[in-house]
């Protein structure tokens, strides 16, 4: 699972909206969505700012071939 998709997954889980996230970022609705959701590089420091916002976890895997970064919800 890419990123963009994990946010927007923990996004509904939480019952949260696009909106909301921007919000709580201090973003516009536009940055969120084409920077964070459709397929921008968010900085680290923002990812952060997001695990905070949604309550879960960032975590950086390295496999052979690349470094993956995924959210995780906490438990």
């Amino acid at each position: 699972m890419d990123l963009h998709t994990a946010i927007k997954g923990i996004l509904k889980r939480r019952g949260k909206s696009q909106t909301q996230l921007s919000e709580e970022l201090g973003y516009s609705q536009n940055t969120v969505l084409n920077n964070l959701l459709v397929g921008g590089n968010p900085r680290l420091s923002t990812l952060i700012r997001i695990c905070k916002a949604l309550d879960c976890k960032l975590m950086i895997r390295e496999d052979t071939k690349y470094i993956e970064l995924t959210l995780e919800e906490k438990k």
